[in-house]
């Protein structure tokens, strides 16, 4: 009887440890899903804005999340002080254009 009733413990302690890790896992998966749907959200919200300054700020969000660190200099280019490259204003053709620093040289 005893054996039976120890046999029995382990298995309860079993279904337990198994209860557990599945609990873990779902609560897992749900934060990874709740995550993605923001993502959905945002991407969805940066398609389809028409807003020209949120989509200013969309493109410097994705700098951010490239891991690109940049910086705003006084004469309004935006730099990447650890790149060869910068963001200015072309005030010839009134556009911001992309500039690779080794293209300067050539102007």
């Amino acid at each position: 009887m005893d054996d039976r009733l120890t046999d029995i413990k382990g298995r309860l302690a079993d279904t337990r440890a198994v209860r557990q890790t599945d609990a873990t896992w779902l609560i897992e998966q749900l934060e990874q899903a709740r995550r993605i749907a923001v993502e959905l959200e945002n991407e969805n919200a940066r398609l389809t804005s028409t807003d020209p300054w949120q989509r200013a700020v969309d493109g410097l969000n994705a700098l951010v999340d490239a891991g690109i660190g940049f910086w705003i200099e006084p004469d309004g280019h935006i730099s990447n002080p650890l790149g060869d490259e910068h963001i200015e204003y072309d005030r010839e053709t009134e556009r911001w254009r992309l500039v690779h620093d080794d293209e300067e040289g050539d102007q």
